[in-house]
């Protein structure tokens, strides 16, 4: 019995691999079909251009737009730890601090004194003289006599002081006398290893006679009273140095009211430049005022003359009564500062305050032990702060503590605090990292 070889033949119920036909067909149909590439059903490699290509099929987005956002989250990263970064660079606390303050009117007599203990209300006196100079042509001619002076010293040999009269004769070995300006004694002299040491002393003297012969450089000198007599090899003068100023003649001179006016000028001069120089001298914590300067101008201006010139020249003295600024500013806030306590305070517009010293036309700064004078004005006491203390007991405490510690500083009114980065709730642990500002007193708070 003939059977149908294909009937026999069951077909294919499992998935083959790739490429491998499920179901057979007929013969018929096999030859019609067209013929199967084995590799037709692979799918095909395309090696991708870039990292990009990949995105763009794995998540259907474009290159640009991926490019952009990574820019944009990457940036905003780098700020943010930048910001951090200078956050910590800058950190850091600042408090500005209103000391406390006291407006005051002032109108009071102090008495200060030269000298004394710490507790007293005291001045000082500085003093510096200085002469002024200035050549003008002559402005009239006249006779003149004039005497030639200067200074001898007289020896006493023997054992007794000799008193000698004003007027006394000193002559030089050419027969010139010059005469003692006053009454003087030459001190006896002394023995010293059995040789006696003569006893000295220093007379001014003035030519006998005018004229410029006198004009003698160092010469030796006896006492003319003294000659022919046992103390003649006992006494002696000599003088050190030329005597000066003889003349006798015509010579060229200055009008009266030329000198008077050229006395005038000198003397502001010599007052302005004895002024800036003794200022400059004033220590920091001294103050002075104006009518605590005195200046003393010579009475008489020194001329000589040169070739149809005139010299003029004069000399003065400026002496300044000083306050210890603090001293003076401790004793004004005794009488005017309700329970003030001895406190560091400083006195805003001390300097600017009227000052008057009572009899001004009788001192004598050099000489006065004690000075009257008032004080008028307006001024603002401050109280001094200590800044370091602050500071250290400041550094690495909450910032919720800030106001406890201010209460125990009374030189302070207010304060306030700002700390770097703003999200710190303590000071900083290093005291460098805090900065205390004092905000000076009758100017805007910032």
């Amino acid at each position: 019995m003939n059977r149908n070889i294909l009937q026999d033949i069951k077909p294919l119920t499992s998935t083959g691999r790739r490429g491998v036909i499920t179901e057979l067909k007929s013969k018929d149909e096999y030859s019609s079909s067209p013929r199967i590439n084995p590799e037709q059903n692979q799918p095909r490699y395309t090696p991708p251009s870039s990292p990009n290509n990949r995105d763009e099929f794995e998540n259907g987005e474009s290159s640009p737009r991926k490019s952009k956002k990574a820019i944009w989250i990457v940036t905003i990263l780098a700020l943010g730890v930048l910001f951090v970064a200078i956050s910590f660079m800058f950190k850091g606390a600042v408090v500005e601090v209103v000391p406390k303050s006291q407006h005051v009117k002032i109108e009071d007599t102090f008495v200060a004194k030269n000298g004394g203990d710490d507790n007293e209300l005291t001045f000082e006196v500085v003093e510096m003289k200085e002469e002024a100079s200035r050549a003008i042509d002559a402005t009239e001619t006249k006779e003149v006599s004039r005497k030639a002076t200067g200074k001898i010293t007289l020896f006493n040999k023997t054992t007794t002081s000799q008193p000698l009269k004003i007027d006394t004769r000193l002559e030089t070995k050419d027969g010139k006398i010059f005469k003692t300006d006053k009454a003087i004694t030459v001190p006896a002299g002394k023995t010293v290893s059995g040789k006696v040491v003569p006893g000295q002393i220093e007379v001014a003297v003035t030519a006998d006679q005018a004229g410029d012969e006198y004009n003698i450089g160092a010469s030796d000198f006896v006492i003319f009273g003294f000659k022919g007599t046992s103390k003649a090899d006992k006494f002696s003068g000599q003088s050190k140095a030329s005597m000066t100023g003889g003349f006798k003649g015509v010579e060229a001179d200055i009008k009266e009211e030329d000198r008077t006016a050229l006395k005038e000028q000198l003397s502001e001069e010599l007052k302005a430049s004895l002024l800036s120089k003794v200022s400059a001298q004033v220590p920091a914590e001294f103050i002075y005022y104006d009518e605590g300067i005195f200046f003393t101008p010579a009475q008489t201006l020194l001329v000589t003359k040169v070739d149809g010139k005139v010299n003029a020249t004069l000399s003065g003295s400026l002496s300044i009564i000083l306050f210890n600024e603090g001293k003076i500013t401790r004793d004004i806030a005794k009488e005017t500062v309700t329970e003030y306590d001895n406190e560091d305070i400083v006195l805003q517009g001390l300097k600017s305050m009227k000052f008057s010293l009572k009899n001004k036309e009788s001192i004598n700064p050099k000489e006065a032990k004690d000075i009257s004078f008032t004080l008028s004005g307006e001024a603002d006491f401050v109280w001094s702060v200590d800044t370091d203390t602050l500071r250290d007991q400041l550094v690495g405490k909450k910032k919720k503590e800030f106001t406890t510690i201010l209460s125990s500083f009374t030189s302070i009114e207010s304060a306030e605090v700002s700390i770097n980065p703003i999200w710190m709730t303590s000071f900083p642990a290093l005291r460098k990292d805090i900065i205390v500002k004092l905000t000076p007193i009758n100017a805007p708070v910032e």
